[in-house]
């Protein structure tokens, strides 16, 4: 039984500052910050008595209509209060007008809740994930080959989880593994 449950009210706030440079004509440097600050100003809801009390990291009290649980205060799900990303390309110039671009990124994110009970092992800890391609292109930018790494660290990142009304386990699923692959493209 999936029940909806409505925020009272919550004030989120933050900023993002993203500035690049072209450090040479041939190597770009993009970095990025996020701060976000979302809290559950108001988050009350009730669950029934007979399914007894709910397993939540939010304040629980038995009343009259069922228990009460109360969210408020707590930091909104899949908000980290912490982003950013670094990344550099550097274009090497080829003969016949032909180009290899080399690429690194680096992402970091902040302790998230990935689920709505607000318990411990709904948690997913800080990471810090890194990607890297390098891009062949053809003259005319007619035909292209790229090879690619992506969670180069094999950062185990899960993505989102939820408790089952049946248990006292969590269930998540977790973002891709390490992952080397290899696209080919041409444009018309």
């Amino acid at each position: 039984n999936l029940g909806t449950r409505n925020v009272g009210n919550a004030t989120m706030n933050g900023i993002e500052i993203e500035t690049q440079w072209l450090v040479t004509d041939a190597t770009r440097l993009r970095v990025g910050a996020q701060y976000l600050d979302a809290i559950y100003d108001e988050f009350r809801y009730v669950t029934p008595l007979s399914s007894g009390p709910p397993l939540t990291g939010c304040a629980v009290s038995p009343g009259a209509g069922g228990f009460q649980v109360d969210c408020s205060g707590h930091r909104a799900p899949y908000a980290p209060e912490w982003t950013g990303n670094v990344a550099a390309e550097h274009t090497f110039q080829l003969r016949n007008e032909a180009q290899m671009v080399a690429g690194v990124r680096a992402h970091y994110q902040s302790e998230t809740l990935t689920g709505l009970d607000f318990t411990p092992l709904e948690y997913q800890d800080g990471y810090v994930s890194l990607t890297a391609s390098i891009t062949y292109t053809t003259s005319r930018g007619k035909y292209y080959v790229t090879a690619f790494g992506n969670n180069l660290t094999d950062e185990a990142v899960v993505a989102n989880s939820f408790q089952p009304p049946f248990g006292s386990f969590v269930v998540g699923t977790l973002r891709p593994p390490r992952l080397f692959g290899v696209r080919l493209g041409a444009r018309f």
